[in-house]
């Protein structure tokens, strides 16, 4: 997303939210530090944490010196990164987001509608790349956010 994008899209935000939005990131990216700086290979040799943590927190970290991140508010579960537009902390049943999470040996990006999920594949999954820890993962995120503004706030101000 180019400067002049971005400055378009943040002229279209109410009043407010851009600071909000960036002031989201800040505990995301403490939180995700802790784990980067306290790996779980002493307790877990040979996992993946001691690789994915980092490379998150080098995402989060770095997402957050943007411009870019007064678009977006950032939020976490437990392991798992979200990406929003919504204006207040917390997803609805049908509020769109992208997720960052990882698995055994992948870290994954979703796009995905917020609603009841299974034990079995979530069906609110709209689209997912799994990348490596080594990975570019702003590159790789980039298409997702994209895709989420254009579906939520896009269409607000269309």
């Amino acid at each position: 997303m180019t400067n002049d994008d971005i400055a378009q899209k943040l002229a279209l935000l109410p009043e407010g939210i851009a600071e909000k939005n960036l002031g989201s990131w800040e505990p995301v990216v403490t939180h995700y530090k802790e784990f980067a700086e306290h790996p779980f290979g002493d307790i877990l040799p040979n996992n993946f944490y001691d690789k994915a943590y980092p490379a998150i927190y080098k995402l989060v970290k770095d997402f957050s010196n943007t411009e870019q991140a007064k678009l977006f508010r950032g939020g976490t579960a437990v392991y798992d990164l979200f990406i929003s537009t919504v204006d207040e902390h917390g997803l609805k049943i049908g509020d769109r987001f992208v997720s960052v999470t990882f698995s055994a040996s992948n870290i994954i990006i979703k796009y995905e509608i917020a609603g009841p999920i299974t034990l079995e594949e979530n069906p609110n999954v709209i689209k997912r790349v799994n990348c490596g820890a080594d990975e570019n993962l702003m590159l790789k995120l980039q298409p997702f956010l994209n895709l989420l503004w254009a579906e939520t706030r896009g269409k607000k101000n269309a």
